[in-house]
């Protein structure tokens, strides 16, 4: 015999945007949230208070008529610890439930063109946090890049190729601490910048 029993269906609606969620479900009693925004805050006499912690802003009071009539929920403060601080970074773990790698399977030369771009869009959004350095006394550039042998030493043109200047630390040359990097990258670049215009005339 047929049923005509469902079963229950749930629709998630996901706004996608600069959506300030401490200004959606504002937590009007804490001292930390006026403490932390003091411009950018829901006044106390716009809100629409939901219990003694956490309320509505004033032009969402239909939400708090769906909220008082059972067919409405809120579940606040969903995340995922170590957060990237990026806004981009944090959709694309939220959207795969991989916050340890781009979320991509199979091997490359059988992935969609689809795939393939939005794969691309994530590592160009890839942000990485160092956690820690050695401090300057330490600090030194990586011995490698172009040869000096290859560049003019006076424009920092590429001799092999015309037009193409290379300066700081793109060229192999490494300086002694103490900020003698710096000025080889400050003095390569001021000689490349003044020698553009001539080259732009020549050509």
């Amino acid at each position: 015999m047929a049923t005509t029993k469902k079963d229950p269906v749930l629709v998630i609606l996901q706004l996608t945007g600069a959506n300030d969620y401490l200004n959606t479900i504002v937590p009007y009693t804490n001292g930390l949230y006026w403490d932390n925004r003091p411009k950018v805050n829901i006044p106390e006499h716009l809100v629409v208070p939901i219990d003694d912690e956490l309320a509505f802003r004033s032009d969402m009071d239909s939400f708090k008529d769906l909220y008082d009539q059972g067919k409405l929920a809120i579940i606040n403060g969903i995340g995922f610890e170590d957060s990237p601080r990026s806004h981009f970074r944090a959709m694309d773990i939220w959207h795969t439930c991989e916050p340890d790698k781009i979320g991509i399977d199979g091997d490359v030369g059988n992935l969609s063109d689809k795939v393939l771009r939005q794969a691309g869009e994530r590592l160009k959004r890839w942000q990485f946090h160092p956690n820690g350095t050695e401090g300057f006394a330490k600090a030194e550039v990586t011995v490698g890049g172009i040869a000096t042998s290859e560049l003019s030493s006076k424009t920092m043109e590429a001799k092999r190729v015309p037009g193409l200047h290379a300066i700081g630390e793109a060229v192999d040359v490494t300086g002694w601490l103490g900020g003698y990097n710096f000025q080889w990258a400050w003095a390569s670049g001021v000689a490349a910048g003044d020698a553009l215009p001539a080259t732009r005339t020549s050509s």
